[in-house]
């Protein structure tokens, strides 16, 4: 019996993780955390720290608000959202030293960035404080993913169109490739391709119901 209501708990945050990263991505399909993006991931290393940030300050809030559920207006919850996740940056900007001191200082840049990303605030929001802890967790695991993934994408090209390198150096950097108008752009292209993907699969799931009704 426990055995079985684990088997359902695991299958159903493998689900959670795999709409929020994929089919709800926060960057491609839900256009949400666009600024962050276009304007801190210009580089593989920033993107990877923004990631952390992002993953530091979202799991422990989605916890939190999953275990304050309803009780929370609906009202008080973007403010409080936001104060929890100024609240958290500090202790995720030192995650982000630990792993890449070399992004510290990029790190401290882009903290009003990290607090106000639209992809966090919007997940704990709208999905947390109706779900459980586990079921929160894993929303905001793979929010963080799909949101990590565009980041580092756009990051990855960014980087080497404009030094010829990918977590390098170069003489001649192009430095309007690093300009965020650039990073939207490419956040524009990566967005068609998730949607053009999602209508596709939309339409074999269409197709395999008719086939299997008829």
């Amino acid at each position: 019996m426990k055995r079985g209501r684990l088997d359902r708990a695991l299958r159903r945050c493998g689900q959670t993780f795999g709409r929020a990263a994929f089919a709800r991505n926060p960057v491609a399909v839900g256009a949400l955390g666009l600024f962050p993006v276009a304007a801190g991931a210009y580089q593989l290393q920033n993107a990877v720290a923004l990631t952390l940030l992002t993953l530091a300050v979202s799991a422990p809030a989605s916890v939190l608000f999953s275990l304050l559920g309803r009780r929370v207006p609906a009202w008080l919850r973007p403010g409080l959202a936001l104060a929890a996740a100024g609240a958290l940056f500090l202790p995720a900007q030192q995650l982000v030293n630990a792993f890449l001191p070399a992004a510290a200082g990029w790190a401290g840049l882009f903290a009003p960035v990290a607090i106000c990303n639209s992809a966090v605030l919007s997940r704990l929001n709208e999905f947390a404080p109706q779900a459980a802890p586990w079921e929160a967790l894993a929303d905001a695991l793979g929010n963080t993913f799909g949101f990590g993934l565009a980041a580092c994408a756009v990051a990855v090209l960014r980087e080497w169109l404009a030094t010829g390198a990918v977590w390098g150096f170069s003489l001649e950097p192009e430095t309007a490739l690093q300009q965020p108008f650039f990073g939207f752009l490419l956040l524009g292209f990566l967005a068609a391709g998730f949607r053009a993907a999602a209508a596709r699969r939309a339409r074999r799931s269409v197709k395999r119901r008719k086939e299997d009704t008829a």
